[in-house]
């Protein structure tokens, strides 16, 4: 349970201060056997014993001494155990700063090590929780795309897009945008390099919407706009992309002087003309380096002009349709 600190704290540092000037050195043992010593008198500290209370500043000094000695020599029921107990001290303590870090260590421990995901989930959220508690909104944001880029690298993918998602409609919803922008594109990348378009899309409009509700029409509503267009191009879709072109031009004639709207006009030009030469010159356009570079990637790789063979295709496909009406 994850104690609120009260109302008025006397001298709410000074604890903390204490707890610091109790610790062996200041630094975690460098001898394992020490550690062990050290998880003991931790263990002592927690246990209460008829009317004798457990002694926290002790135990966390023990617990936050061994630590990281059996996380580094990948004792990690240890290094649990001891994180747990550092989570409980600092939170018994109000150095709810040293709960989250210890909550953070376990989330990684659980993630990495022992392939829980579950667990790990559990203790982030614990983490966070203790952060909020704080006030530590810009913290909560980067602990959280750390954690989503973690999982990524030990393979839990729904893991890692739940946890984007929630950072992202922090960015969103807690009107955090200028914090989280950067987050919000580097995302947009993985989705498009995991050919994940249909997720993308719904950010470029969730971000579009964002801006229009804020009334901050800007260049990076464009951008978003030509990014969409660029996607059902990849999908060979021509048709929507137009569609949303269209829309720009109806909802935000103050945009039409973008350069990102010229881009889009171009490309939509080349795509319908099939004129490849025109569709890779548009592509070498530096503003093109404003786009994710997976998004220009994919673009580069598109084949616009449609074979002899595939419209004959298509004919045979009508004509079978409708009975030998296009002989």
């Amino acid at each position: 349970m994850i104690r609120r600190p009260p109302r008025s704290t006397h001298c709410i540092s000074s604890a903390a201060s204490d707890v610091y000037k109790r610790q062996v050195h200041g630094k975690s043992l460098t001898d394992i056997t020490e550690a062990e010593a050290a998880l003991k008198q931790g263990r002592k500290c927690l246990k209460s014993l008829f009317f004798l209370r457990p002694n926290y500043l002790d135990g966390f000094a023990h617990f936050k001494n061994a630590s990281e000695t059996f996380a580094k020599a990948a004792r990690y029921d240890e290094a649990i155990e001891c994180y747990e107990g550092l989570s409980l001290c600092g939170n018994e303590l109000n150095d709810l700063f040293s709960a989250a870090e210890a909550k953070k260590a376990l989330a990684y421990i659980y993630l990495e090590q022992k392939k829980d995901p579950e667990k790990a989930e559990r203790e982030i959220g614990q983490c966070v929780e203790f952060l909020k508690l704080q006030g530590k909104m810009e913290k909560v944001q980067w602990v959280l795309t750390e954690f989503a880029k973690r999982s990524l690298k030990a393979g839990f993918i729904k893991l890692a897009e739940k946890t984007f998602d929630l950072v992202i409609s922090a960015v969103f919803d807690e009107d955090n945008y200028l914090d989280g922008v950067a987050i919000i594109w580097e995302y947009l990348d993985y989705l498009i390099d995991n050919s994940r378009f249909s997720k993308a899309l719904e950010l470029y409009k969730r971000h579009i919407e964002y801006t229009k509700d804020k009334k901050k029409y800007n260049s990076t509503t464009a951008k978003c706009y030509l990014c969409i267009v660029a996607i059902h191009i990849i999908l060979k879709e021509p048709y929507i992309a137009e569609a949303k072109l269209q829309e720009l031009e109806a909802n935000n004639p103050d945009l039409l002087s973008s350069p990102y709207y010229e881009i889009a006009v171009k490309l939509i030009e080349a795509v319908n003309s099939q004129d490849e030469k025109a569709f890779k010159k548009t592509l070498m356009i530096p503003m093109m380096s404003q786009l994710e570079r997976n998004l220009l990637r994919a673009l580069k790789k598109v084949n616009i002009v449609q074979k002899t063979d595939a419209k004959q295709e298509v004919m045979k496909t009508k004509d079978s349709e409708y009975g030998g009406m296009f002989e």
